[in-house]
């Protein structure tokens, strides 16, 4: 199932659901519809609750790393990511992460609250730069 996603312009953060563990595709499907939004601009953080998802494989890991370097352009080359997993995941995720272009702006927690906040902190923070 495509991840479900809400964009708030005011706070310069995209929310992101995952109801299960998406394919790649499924995956691409909605990160071209978040670039299509007319909400959407580059330098947004974005807030992944990836609970309903489980473990990221590596196949997926790798597939989504190469996604985000071939289009850096359209979804923001600097991305602020904090990923909301279950704790058994914390590892797994963290191991996907160091794979993506710039690993140093993604975080990953357990707790919702606290990586709502560190997303809108680094959001502000980009938006003062732009």
């Amino acid at each position: 199932m495509v991840p479900s996603f809400i964009i708030s312009p005011e706070s310069r953060v995209v929310q992101i659901v995952y109801h299960d563990a998406p394919n790649f595709e499924e995956w691409v499907e909605m990160m071209s519809s978040i670039g299509l939004d007319s909400n959407y601009q580059p330098g947004f953080s974005f807030l992944v609750d990836r609970r309903a998802a489980g473990v990221p494989s590596d196949t997926f890991a790798k597939r989504v790393a190469d996604y985000l370097r071939r289009h850096g352009d359209e979804i923001g080359v600097r991305i602020h990511y904090a990923t909301v997993v279950d704790p058994e995941a914390v590892e797994a995720t963290r191991a996907m992460i160091e794979q993506f272009p710039d690993p140093s702006l993604m975080r990953v927690f357990t707790d919702p609250a606290e990586a709502r906040n560190w997303a809108s902190r680094a959001a502000s923070a980009e938006g003062a730069l732009v």
